[in-house]
């Protein structure tokens, strides 16, 4: 096949090679020029196969590539936020949901939900919500669950009335009978399911005997417990619930219950 000498070759003195008039690389050679504008041959180099390449890229060349990639980038990673805080809420309702037959399960076995952290004894520097002696009855002794899970949006920081919340449980929190009967004003019983001073209501007024919560994308409590009860929550103004037709980052808490 035909080959081309070096653009400079050794032996022929200080001057540039000088191609035929109408070879295919002089051809080649004055359509990069008129196109590029570009009038000195030291800017180019002659390839294997005869062809003139363009040494690089220009500054500004590549200033727009860089400036496409960041338009992409500003682009792409909202939506991919947006599909992963999507993806850890779909995941805390299920898992919420995979609890409740561990909670029926002690209830079959022991005729009573599972104590919450109200009545447990306490643990320091836990709220009582938080207390990680609640989960441990489902593992221990009886393995009604085999772990476990962890809340995808850890637990809440705050409450919506400015209080400070634990950073240590990281599990979802629970509440059960004697969180019902405190929050009424009434007075429960130790270590059983039962409510002294406001007769039935701790009961009536509930449309479940317990509730897993985790505060949601925006990891703000706002007294999703409440969802349960029928009356003085909504009366109230909250509890204020999770809706993703509120924008993903949307405040309000995830919850599950059951009786």
């Amino acid at each position: 096949g035909m080959s081309f000498p070096s653009a400079c070759p050794t032996g022929r003195g200080d001057k540039p090679w000088r191609f035929r008039k109408n070879s295919f690389v002089n051809r080649t050679f004055r359509w990069y020029t008129n196109r590029y504008g570009v009038k000195d041959i030291s800017q180019w180099k002659v390839g294997m196969d005869g062809g003139v390449m363009k040494k690089g890229f220009t500054l500004i060349e590549l200033l727009i590539v860089i400036a496409i990639i960041l338009i992409l980038i500003a682009i792409a990673l909202p939506n991919f936020l947006e599909a992963q805080t999507r993806a850890k809420v779909t995941n805390a309702k299920a898992e919420m949901r995979g609890i409740a037959p561990a909670i029926q399960s002690y209830f079959n076995d022991w005729r009573r939900y599972p104590p919450d952290g109200f009545e447990l004894p306490s643990a320091s520097g836990y709220f009582p919500e938080e207390n990680p002696r609640i989960w441990t009855q489902l593992t221990t002794p009886v393995q009604y669950v085999t772990s476990l899970p962890v809340d995808e949006f850890h637990v809440a920081l705050s409450d919506s009335q400015g209080n400070t919340r634990s950073e240590k449980n990281q599990t979802y929190r629970y509440y059960g009978a004697h969180w019902r009967c405190l929050a009424l004003g009434g007075s429960p019983g130790r270590f059983e399911e039962s409510c002294q001073g406001i007769g039935n209501r701790w009961e009536s007024e509930f449309e479940g005997g317990w509730i897993i919560y985790s505060p949601g994308p925006d990891k703000e409590h706002s007294f999703g417990e409440w969802s349960m009860h029928i009356y003085e929550g909504r009366n109230k103004g909250y509890p204020l619930m999770y809706a993703p037709t509120n924008g993903t980052r949307s405040k309000g808490d995830l919850v599950y219950w059951g009786n």
